[in-house]
């Protein structure tokens, strides 16, 4: 063979394009053929590893474990009463041949799976014990004898049974993985995915942390807990070393937004409770309008002035609130249907759009500090400010029935919330928790109340629909409103975080796929106070704390266990917000980010909020330590506008008609006085 062949020989050897370029830079022939010779050596362990753990060599081996064992246990019963001659030296061939084929199976393994397999202690054990077994034989076989021999033979029949053990323990291993894949001929992904992995663990030559890595991983996967949320150990020392949320207060956190329920005694009453039904706050009205006159009264200069800016971060719904006249929702609702050309799309009667809308509106209370109307047309702006500046409709190549899914949705959103939460309507065992099992009890509500304002013939704006569309639009309107129960955000987020690894799911080409990411960017929308200016995310935050007092005064009044951050006497409303972007937002946003890269302002908003509200937590810690020992501690809640609150009231007495029941309700509404210290700095 010329030098010409050799090396065309060298090339062809190695296949990689990483080892073909080192072939390239060397110098001699004898390299490369030292790198041929390395790369067959390394072809010929991957080849012997697959003979070692294929089917059939399995079995065999389980079957010399069986012929071993029962070889020893003989042994050990015949060793005070020796057998004949004939029979002992079959006894002694027959554990000498299965000594070969250990010993074999050894130095297969040793070259298979190198140093990794001496790693194992145990393997170290049963290769002594093989090797010194061997040994021992041969030495026997001549010098049977000996008395100080037939005492190590007695020791090394004991140490065998260990062995055994050890080998009949991997035998039941294999023996149940062979039954998996012969006894079921239907299986789920999850049972595939466990197989392998106890397949992975029983391997030799895995270290034992590895192992538990992998228990640790079936017993996830088996208990259904991929997406649990897990507190990383490292999360306190991401802030300079600052300790955050000490005492278990993350883990409350965690707890609190995954809907887990702590164990805690509660004393007082336990029975059921009502929350006073909700007044409509505007008459219908029936009057129809054409469009054009909807539009001029809809489109007056300060309004067009504020909305204006709706495609930007900087859109002030406060200031549209104002200019609205209260009609915030109803004009949002509208005017948002006309910049995404849905009436013409659609053929939307634009009268009977304006009778839903005020409908949903008068369904929002105006004494909820933050669960109002205002919430829900801030979601439905920021809901089309990630389908325009952010490109969603753009890169998801949204349809026109998505859009409008999405926007109705974040109108009904919260459509009749009461100001109290889910966990507060459980633990009451409110008729709503009744009725919807204590699961996403409230979006359940919204949604099918929202539904049954759109069924009247005078609101339906969707009537002349095909059926097939009003299923599909009405199934994602339901996903969307369910995303947006807090309870679902850890798992939510677990699996969009596992959907990004994924090389095609950018394309959003599958039906589930879609919809998970419409359900990321309406609850985005949820909760994106935090990603707003600072100065109107100062205003929500006194809101949403508004809100929270309410309820722990309400818990309070029933004996029930105060919910995190809702007592205004203990509360810190600082520490409230730097967990609450710590744990729920900035890990959502930061996720959708890196699949929406345009909602860019979001991501510096979190950052910036942030930083404010830490410090101002670190001049409330450092207060609160000068203060240590003064008997008098300034009261932490700041000022809070007036507003009032429905109280949650017992059932209804005997006797007591529906009139003067409701008269009651009305006269029990609490007042929240404004509370004397300083207001939340901006």
């Amino acid at each position: 063979m010329n030098d010409s062949s050799k090396y065309l020989t060298v090339a062809v050897a190695v296949k990689t394009d990483d080892r073909a370029r080192r072939l390239s830079r060397m110098d001699s022939f004898d390299d490369r053929l030292d790198i041929t010779l390395f790369s067959t050596w390394r072809r010929c362990r991957i080849h012997v590893r697959r003979f070692l753990d294929s089917r059939p060599v399995e079995i065999f081996l389980l079957l010399m474990v069986l012929v071993y064992a029962i070889k020893v246990f003989i042994d050990l019963a015949t060793s005070d009463s020796p057998l004949d001659a004939d029979v002992q030296a079959a006894l002694d061939t027959l554990d000498f041949a299965i000594l070969c084929f250990f010993l074999a199976e050894l130095v297969l393994r040793l070259g298979a799976f190198g140093k990794a397999y001496l790693t194992d202690w145990w393997n170290i054990f049963d290769g002594a014990i093989v090797i010194a077994s061997f040994v021992l034989g041969l030495i026997t076989v001549s010098a049977s004898s000996l008395v100080v021999l037939r005492i190590m033979r007695v020791i090394f029949r004991l140490l065998r049974v260990v062995v055994i053990f050890r080998k009949v323990s991997e035998s039941n291993r294999t023996l149940h993985r062979i039954r998996k894949v012969t006894d079921y001929a239907i299986r789920s992904p999850v049972e595939r995915v466990i197989e392998i992995l106890n397949y992975a663990q029983s391997l030799k030559g895995m270290n034992h942390s590895v192992k538990d890595d992998l228990n640790w991983c079936i017993e996830v996967i088996a208990s259904n807990k991929l997406h649990d949320p897990v507190i990383d150990a490292s999360f306190k020392n991401r802030r300079n070393g600052r300790a955050f949320l000490e005492d278990l207060e993350l883990e409350a956190w965690v707890d609190q937004v995954s809907g887990r329920v702590t164990k805690r005694s509660v004393n007082g009453r336990r029975g059921s409770t009502t929350i006073s039904r909700i007044s409509v706050r505007k008459s219908f009205n029936g009057n129809s309008s054409s469009h054009e006159d909807l539009m001029d009264q809809f489109s007056t200069e300060p309004i067009e002035s504020v909305f204006d800016k709706v495609d930007s971060i900087s859109f002030d719904i406060f200031e549209f609130r104002d200019v609205c006249g209260g009609d915030e929702l109803v004009i949002m609702g509208f005017k948002l249907f006309e910049k995404f050309r849905l009436f013409s799309k659609f053929s939307i009667n634009s009268s009977r759009l304006v009778n839903f809308l005020r409908e949903i509106q008068s369904g929002y209370r105006e004494t909820n500090p933050y669960h109002n109307a205002t919430h829900a047309a801030d979601v439905a702006q920021t809901s089309a400010f990630i389908l325009t500046t952010g490109k969603l409709a753009e890169k998801a190549k949204m349809s026109d029935l998505e859009i409008m899914g999405m926007l109705f949705a974040a109108i009904i959103h919260d459509f009749e919330h009461p100001g109290f939460n889910n966990p507060f309507h459980i633990k009451t065992k409110h008729p709503l928790a009744i009725r919807y099992n204590d699961k996403s009890v409230l979006e359940s509500h919204h949604v099918a109340a929202a539904f049954a304002v759109l069924l009247k013939e005078e609101c339906n704006f969707m009537h002349h629909m095909a059926d097939d569309r009003y299923r599909s639009i009405r199934e994602n309107i339901v996903a969307l409103v369910m995303a947006t129960d807090m309870a679902n955000h850890f798992q939510e987020l677990g699996i969009f975080r596992g959907k990004l690894n994924l090389p095609d799911f950018a394309n959003l080409e599958k039906k589930d796929d879609r919809q998970l990411v419409f359900d990321i960017a309406l609850h985005a929308s949820d909760i994106s106070n935090p990603a707003k200016p600072l100065p109107i995310y100062a205003q929500w935050v006194h809101r949403v704390m508004n809100e929270f007092f309410l309820q722990g005064d309400q818990e309070k009044r029933l004996n029930l266990p105060v919910s995190m951050f809702m007592d205004r006497d203990t509360a810190s409303i600082n520490k409230c917000q730097v967990g609450f972007m710590d744990v729920i937002v900035q890990p959502l946003f930061v996720a959708f980010h890196s699949f929406l890269p345009d909602i860019d302002p979001f991501i510096n908003n979190i950052a910036s909020n942030k930083m404010h509200f830490q410090a101002l937590l670190e001049q409330e810690n450092l207060r609160a330590n000068s203060n240590s020992t003064s008997a008098t501690v300034e009261p932490k809640t700041p000022a809070l506008p007036t507003v009032t609150v429905p109280v949650i009231s017992s059932r209804p007495q005997e006797g007591d008609s529906p009139a003067s029941n409701s008269t009651s309700n009305s006269a029990q509404e609490i007042e929240l006085r404004q509370r004397t210290a300083s207001p939340l700095p901006v």
